[in-house]
């Protein structure tokens, strides 16, 4: 930090004596300030006690209003962007406080002021009461830890969220689960079901995540289940049930509600959990998992309203299917989470959502609560806020207009800069790693069904489709990806589907080979054939993945080198002595009459060998005129040639085999 000697400027002085912090003549000592363990450019300022409340809150108003805006764009000396947010709180019955990040300027100039008791520089201390839990979920690990490698506990203060009521609108909570101990109780029912059980799970396992003994964030809070299905008017009757359980209890300022559900957008909705809040509730809910902005549903999108989006905790990466938008406060673990369940006292399950990020930050909000004595539902969500910030630490690759923040306990510490800003990339997945390619466009384009060549493509080729992701276009969605792996050589496998197979049936008699059905992939046809298809005109559907098909080759190895083949003869040229044997004009006319036969029928990629043993089947066939007595002839043909070992051009033999039992 740097000295704070030296005179305050002019201009501070009076924009501060204008603001009605009247300056005194010498400055209040900033004590702490040359702490090892004090936090960069973060203060706690006290007001004199003499001050009537009024003063104190005119004063502390316009402190506000100087930070909001001395503190945009500006960063700590340990690059911590400076807080816009002060957080106000009342030390003892006679005195109150709050707390800021300020510039040295800003703090020498407060330090002037003949409002202000004193001023300290916030420090950083250990918990005297931590608690270590071992093995712990990676999902926890990370609320206290910013790098989850090779670590498994979690750390949190034994306070556990004491005292703290959580409000679970959900489902039903199983209360006998051994996750929660006699912590948890029935409290209302609104949903149509006429069970207070949790019938489907999701409300079990939100409450494990909140206050589980294994699972939970705040392991001592008490869990309250109130059961309601999806539906704005038994929320509202929900909401008035908290309220009055609240004012029954004398628990206001010690309660919050986690509700992982939405509306369409409300104002009557979102009016009543303001109201709710208003009366010291703190309400916390989820975005939503429809990859589309959390502004539109309520009562997530009011300002009042913590509203949590889904991120990965095993790599800070924005969950692809959760909301997002400016209507979200922060950021929790919400993929491959387990928690409690139905079926057993026992019984857990790995789930995804919003609806599992969001009992992280209700917990997390009642741990605060417990901890700090924070009652009032704003305060908790600037204290929310301001420990996310502190750690530096922040979701990767999330939308336009969207917090990064990621919810913590406090005790994860600091980043290191140098690894907080380094941009991490996703996983190359390619075609043949994808889950459901069938799906591939079906609702939208994403890594996971389309593979990431795929995928990108379509931020160009197809930019009003519906896409996974925030990219612009396809180079930046390819930039964003770890280069792709060189792919292996596929030769075309030497699979047959025999003739006599009919048209959409697939099975070990009758196997896909390449065209079959309109199959063309890269394993049936093999690399070359398939690269190739990229440059037809017109490029046929299944050509999907490359721009050309130079791009295709050059993302496969190489084809394997082959002995240097002898010259061979042109097919024209073949056809003219395959038909040119004939001494009689009539079967030469008929021989090339096949060829033209042949060409529609064998597939474009087929050897010189297969077209003329072509030609042979039909010539020898051309007597029959019914499609069908012609069909069963020449696929008995092949039989026969193949039986018999019969040579090219030997017509007498194979007419005889071929046309036996025949009748014309």
């Amino acid at each position: 930090m740097k000295s704070f000697h030296g005179l305050v400027s002019l201009l501070l002085s009076a924009s501060l004596a204008l603001s009605g912090l009247v300056p005194r003549d010498a400055s209040i000592p900033i004590l702490n300030h040359d702490s090892k363990s004090a936090v960069p450019n973060r203060y706690l300022v006290a007001f004199k006690s003499s001050l009537s409340e009024d003063v104190v809150n005119t004063t502390e108003a316009e402190i506000i209003g100087t930070i909001k805006k001395r503190n945009i764009g500006k960063r700590s000396t340990d690059s911590r962007p400076l807080s816009l947010e002060p957080f106000s709180f009342r030390i003892d019955d006679e005195s109150r406080g709050i707390i800021i990040d300020a510039d040295d300027a800003t703090i020498q100039a407060l330090s002037k002021s003949d409002k202000i008791a004193s001023i300290e520089a916030d420090t950083r201390g250990s918990f005297d009461a931590k608690v270590t839990q071992s093995n712990a979920p990676g999902n926890l690990v990370r609320f206290s830890n910013n790098l989850i490698e090779g670590v498994s506990n979690y750390d949190y203060d034994e306070s556990g969220g004491e005292g703290i009521t959580v409000y679970v609108l959900d489902g039903g909570i199983r209360l006998t689960h051994q996750e929660f101990g006699g912590s948890a109780t029935f409290g209302a029912r609104f949903s149509k079901s006429t069970s207070e059980e949790d019938e489907d799970g999701h409300g079990t396992h939100v409450a494990g995540i909140i206050g589980g003994k294994k699972f939970g964030v705040a392991k001592k809070v008490k869990l309250v289940a109130v059961k309601l299905d999806v539906e704005a008017s038994q929320m509202i009757q929900a909401l008035d049930f908290v309220l009055e359980d609240v004012k029954k209890k004398g628990i206001q300022g010690k309660a919050v509600i986690s509700m992982s559900m939405h509306v369409d957008g409300s104002e009557i909705v979102d009016k009543k959990f303001k109201y709710l809040v208003d009366s010291g509730v703190v309400v916390v809910v989820s975005a939503g998992n429809g990859n589309e902005d959390a502004g539109q549903f309520s009562p997530g999108r009011h300002p009042s309203i913590i509203t949590v989006a889904a991120m990965n905790h095993r790599d800070d990466f924005h969950w692809v299917n959760s909301n997002y938008g400016p209507s979200i406060t922060i950021y929790a673990p919400g993929v491959g989470i387990e928690s409690s369940y139905l079926g057993s006292d026992t019984a857990t399950r790995y789930l995804d959502g919003t609806s599992q990020a969001t009992p992280h930050v209700a917990g997390l909000a009642a741990y605060i609560m417990a901890l700090e004595g924070i009652t009032q539902p704003a305060d908790v969500m600037s204290r929310l806020i301001s420990l996310a910030e502190e750690t530096g630490a922040r979701v990767q690759w999330t939308a336009p207009n969207t917090t990064s923040l990621i919810a913590t306990n406090g005790l994860a510490g600091r980043l290191d800069p140098a690894i907080a800003n380094k941009v991490k990339k996703f996983p190359w997945i390619s075609l043949q790693q994808t889950s459901q390619s069938w799906n591939c466009g079906g609702w939208d384009y994403r890594d996971e069904t389309c593979g990431t060549q795929i995928y990108c493509d379509s931020f160009d080729s197809r930019p009003q489709s519906r896409k996974a992701g925030f990219f612009k276009s396809t180079q930046e969605c390819l930039d964003a990806h770890e280069p792709a792996p060189i792919l292996p050589w596929t030769e075309k496998p030497t699979t047959v589907r025999p003739e006599t197979c009919v048209k959409g049936v697939s099975s070990r008699e009758c196997p896909d080979v390449c065209g079959t059905q309109g199959f063309y992939s890269e394993g049936l046809c093999g690399t070359k054939f398939f690269c190739e298809g990229f440059d037809w005109k017109p490029k046929p559907h299944w050509a999907q993945g490359y721009k050309n098909a130079a791009a295709c080759f050059d993302a496969h190895e190489s084809a394997p080198t082959q002995p240097e083949p002898q010259l061979q003869k042109s097919v024209d040229e073949r056809l003219q002595e395959h038909c040119g044997r004939f001494e009689n004009v009539q079967e030469k006319e008929a021989c090339r009459f096949a060829a033209t036969r042949c060409t529609a029928r064998v597939a474009r990629d087929a050897t010189i060998e297969e077209f003329l043993n072509c030609v042979d089947r039909a010539q020898v066939c051309a007597d029959f005129q019914f499609a069908k007595q012609h069909g069963q002839c020449f696929d008995k043909a092949k039989t026969c040639k193949e039986e018999n070992k019969l040579p090219l051009g030997e017509l007498t033999k194979l007419a005889e085999c071929a046309k036996d039992g025949i009748s014309s």
